[in-house]
């Protein structure tokens, strides 16, 4: 009953900000930078009829610029600040053969600098495919994000959890429709994993959510 009300909570706290997201206060520069990557709360609309998704984000109670899909046949997002980008999220490819890999989300600044990816991948057989995070070095970060449903592709219906390696729930990541509508409250709790996943993996985080809702309600 606790955990339905907190969620329940936190569904109408991200309507309430992204329906009064004009009155909040936007920053820009190095200060909305910071203030994006320390905030443990993101909210951020998704829409299943846009050919191309667009978001201001919300960090904490703070606007700190939007994200925009772009491209038909090459799909990329990309975070904008000040009218400017900083850096985009595409399909990509990288193996590890230690690891059983699926879909690749790499991440590169405006002048094509690696800044690392987010992976559906097997680590644990008990766990099955989970999407899992790497810094710029190729070193796989403490935390991972699980689908709540059968199949990770249930993310975007269900939502997830995201768990440190040691099995901990620290945050996750919900979804709300907005009645019949074809807007999508997407709710992203890091808790502790702020500390380690970066604004790019909360971007792909979102991204990742709204591919699937697409596919899962658009149809």
């Amino acid at each position: 009953m606790k955990k339905t009300f907190l969620l329940a909570a936190a569904f109408v706290s991200a309507v309430l900000l992204m329906s009064c997201s004009e009155k909040l206060p936007s920053l820009s520069g190095d200060e909305a930078l910071e203030a994006f990557d320390d905030a443990e709360n993101i909210y951020m609309l998704g829409n299943i009829k846009a050919v191309n998704d667009s978001s201001k984000v919300i960090a904490g109670d703070v606007v700190c610029g939007k994200v925009k899909e772009r491209g038909l046949f090459d799909p990329q997002i990309a975070y904008y600040l000040d009218g400017k980008e900083q850096f985009y999220i595409k399909f990509d490819t990288f193996d590890n053969p230690e690891l059983d890999g699926g879909t690749t989300y790499g991440y590169y600044d405006k002048d094509k600098n690696f800044y690392g990816y987010m992976q559906n991948l097997i680590f644990d057989r008990d766990l099955g495919f989970v999407y899992g995070f790497y810094d710029s070095d190729l070193n796989l970060k403490n935390y991972y994000l699980k689908s709540n449903g059968d199949l990770t592709s249930d993310l975007g219906r269900y939502g997830g959890t995201i768990y440190c390696m040691d099995g901990r729930k620290v945050g996750y990541v919900s979804t709300e429709r907005r009645g019949l509508s074809s807007k999508f409250d997407i709710d992203i709790v890091l808790g502790e994993a702020v500390s380690e996943l970066s604004i790019m993996d909360k971007v792909a985080i979102y991204w990742v959510v709204t591919n699937e809702l697409s596919s899962t309600y658009k149809h």
